[in-house]
C-alpha cells in the first residue's frame, strides 16, 4: 500500500480556522442585553406609573371630541343636555370601566343631576354597586341630586370596573329603561400602605406587543445593511410612548 508523502521536517504548522464563535456569540448576548434592558426599563417604567398621584375626570353625556366618557362608559343610554349640563341615564348593569389602574386604592365621587317629582315616583328609590363583581355599597336615589364618595379597595387584577344595579322605568312614549341621571365621576388616588403593583394583565400586554414589534422589526430589517441600531431606537421610542401613555394627566373636561 503507498503511504501518504510525510511532510518535510520543520516546516510550520497548518493555519488554525477562525473560531466563528465569538463573532456569533457576541452579538447575540449584546443583543439580548439590550432588549433585557429595555423590557426592564417598560416593567419599572409602570411601576412607577402605578404609584404616581391620580386624579381625573369624566364628564358623563361627552360623546365625542377631548374628554369623550365612550371608552370608560358601558350599557349607559343616549347622552343628553339641560340646564344642569351633559349626563347620561344608567340602566340596570351599566358600566364604568378604569382599565390598567393598578393595585391601589382610589376614592370615587359620583354626581347625580335631580330629577322631577314625577320621575321620582316613577323610578328607583336607591341603586346598588358593585366593584369587580362585589357589592361596593346601597346608596339612595335623591329628588334633588346628590354626590357620593366612595372608597374602593385595590382592584384585585388591577383593572377597576363599577357596576350600577337599580330598578328602571320608561316614561310615557319613551321605550328606553331609565334608572339614574349620572353627571360626573371623578378618581383619585389615595396612598397605599406599600408599593402599588401596576395591573399585570396590562403589563403583560405590553411586554408582548414589544416583544413582537421586536420580532417583527428584526426579520423585516435583517437583510437591509446598517439599520440594526435603528431597530433599537424604534423599539426604544415604543417604550417611551407606552411609559409615558400610562403616567398620570391632570384632569381634563370636555364640556362646553
Amino acid at each position: 500500500m503507498q503511504q501518504p508523502p510525510s511532510k518535510p521536517a520543520g516546516s510550520p504548522p497548518p493555519p488554525a480556522r477562525p473560531d466563528r464563535a465569538p463573532a456569533v456569540v457576541g452579538p447575540l448576548l449584546r443583543e439580548g442585553g439590550l432588549l433585557l434592558a429595555l423590557l426592564v426599563t417598560l416593567v419599572g417604567g409602570l411601576l412607577v406609573a402605578a404609584n404616581l398621584p391620580l386624579a381625573y375626570q369624566i364628564d358623563v353625556g361627552v360623546e365625542e371630541g377631548p374628554g369623550s366618557d365612550l371608552p370608560m362608559l358601558h350599557h349607559f343610554n343616549t347622552p343628553e343636555h339641560d340646564e344642569h349640563g351633559t349626563y347620561r341615564w344608567t340602566q340596570d348593569g351599566s358600566q364604568v370601566r378604569l382599565p390598567g389602574l393598578g393595585h391601589r386604592p382610589v376614592v370615587v365621587q359620583l354626581d347625580f343631576i335631580p330629577v322631577s317629582p314625577q320621575v321620582t315616583a316613577l323610578g328607583p328609590q336607591h341603586m346598588d354597586l358593585y366593584t369587580n363583581g362585589q357589592p361596593l355599597a346601597r346608596l339612595p336615589v335623591s329628588q334633588e341630586g346628590r354626590s357620593y364618595a366612595l372608597l374602593l379597595p385595590p382592584p384585585p387584577c388591577g383593572n377597576l370596573s363599577l357596576t350600577f344595579h337599580t330598578a328602571t322605568f320608561s316614561p310615557p312614549d319613551d321605550p328606553r329603561t331609565l334608572g339614574t341621571p349620572l353627571t360626573s365621576l371623578k378618581v383619585c388616588s389615595v396612598r397605599p400602605p406599600s408599593l402599588a403593583a401596576p395591573s399585570w394583565d396590562t403589563a403583560g400586554q405590553w411586554l408582548l406587543a414589544v416583544l413582537l414589534f421586536w420580532g417583527t422589526m428584526r426579520l423585516a430589517l435583517k437583510q437591509a445593511p446598517g439599520v440594526g441600531r435603528w431597530n433599537w431606537w424604534l423599539l426604544a421610542g415604543v417604550v417611551f410612548l407606552v411609559v409615558s401613555g400610562r403616567l398620570p394627566r391632570p384632569p381634563a373636561s370636555g364640556r362646553s
